[in-house]
């Protein structure tokens, strides 16, 4: 089987610490605070303007992900899914436009952090299409948009959900690694 696997929040735990270096980042320029606490992506939370999004981005961003912590399970999971014969390809929307070298600083993350794995792609804005071509079988995100959009193109879909709302009646749900685990055993 072909797993398709989304990094950010799905095998990494970064919303604390993003939301972390985007405060202290709002410190730095009119410290206003969290205006919009609805928003999902957290540089739309604050007031800043398109340029300071960017840098956000661009700068603030990626030291967090270089550094991101990995979610419990993880690393054991995706070794027992490779001995099992299945292929890991992660997809992810990681693109030059906020980083110089994103594959490469990503491939580095990964491998440093012993995190089995056949393939990286990188730059899928549309995970579906991404999904598609990559001949994925499962594909597992934390953001409903991405499964929406894979599940719209045939492929079976995992909604990783780290804020453990409810279950999605669109998608398989699950709430930790061993859950996705035990739901790709059944699929």
């Amino acid at each position: 089987m072909r797993i398709g696997i989304d990094i950010d929040d799905t095998i990494t735990d970064l919303q604390e610490d993003l939301f972390s270096a985007a405060l202290e980042y709002d410190k730095t320029l009119r410290n206003n605070g969290v205006i919009y606490p609805e928003r999902h992506y957290i540089a739309q939370r604050f007031d800043w303007s398109e340029e300071e999004k960017e840098h956000y981005l661009g700068k603030i961003r990626w030291k967090v992900l270089e550094k991101a912590k990995i979610r419990d399970g993880v690393k054991e999971v995706l070794k027992l899914l490779k001995e099992e014969g299945n292929e890991i390809i992660f997809i992810t929307a990681r693109c030059e436009r906020y980083c110089t070298e994103p594959y490469e600083k990503t491939y580095k993350w990964l491998t440093e952090n012993e995190i089995p794995f056949d393939k990286l792609v990188i730059n899928a804005l549309d995970k579906g299409e991404t999904a598609l071509n990559e001949n994925i079988d499962v594909f597992i995100d934390d953001q409903i948009k991405n499964c929406m959009l894979t599940k719209a193109k045939g492929i079976k879909t995992i909604y990783f959900d780290i804020e453990h709302k409810e279950e999605n009646k669109e998608f398989i749900t699950a709430y930790s690694w061993y859950d996705i685990l035990n739901k790709i055993k059944v699929i």
